[in-house]
């Protein structure tokens, strides 16, 4: 009988586990693993850009906690920030529709791995 899940020696070896890395990679999933920050950025989805203020207003936030969870969201690459043309003291939040889409193809391989290694026992 063959064993359900076959290893591959070279793999094996070459396989180290990088923690900081691994740390890194956890906080970007608690960045998106939250439901005040995954209602700013379906609300930033919805509306392109906005400012701080328009998301801590629309969201009936107070402001220092919406700026704290916009933050965490920058820091993840999540959101991208511009200064206003029209009030350069503004910064304008948005989508980084290229981060969210490397960032998805990671947790898909992952749930991916693990359904099928589920599958498999």
């Amino acid at each position: 009988m063959k064993p359900a899940i076959q290893h591959n020696e070279s793999l094996e070896k070459a396989a180290r586990f990088d923690f900081v890395t691994a740390k890194k990679a956890a906080m970007i999933t608690r960045a998106i693993n939250h439901k005040l920050r995954q209602r700013m950025l379906g609300l930033l989805e919805e509306n392109g850009q906005l400012v701080a203020s328009e998301v801590y207003l629309k969201l009936r936030l107070d402001e220092s906690a919406a700026s704290q969870q916009l933050s965490i969201l920058r820091r993840a690459g999540i959101v991208s920030t511009e200064r206003s043309q029209q009030n350069h003291r503004h910064i304008l939040y948005s989508l980084n529709h290229v981060r969210i889409n490397e960032i998805m193809q990671c947790v898909n391989a992952l749930v991916g791995a693990s359904t099928q290694a589920n599958n498999e026992v």
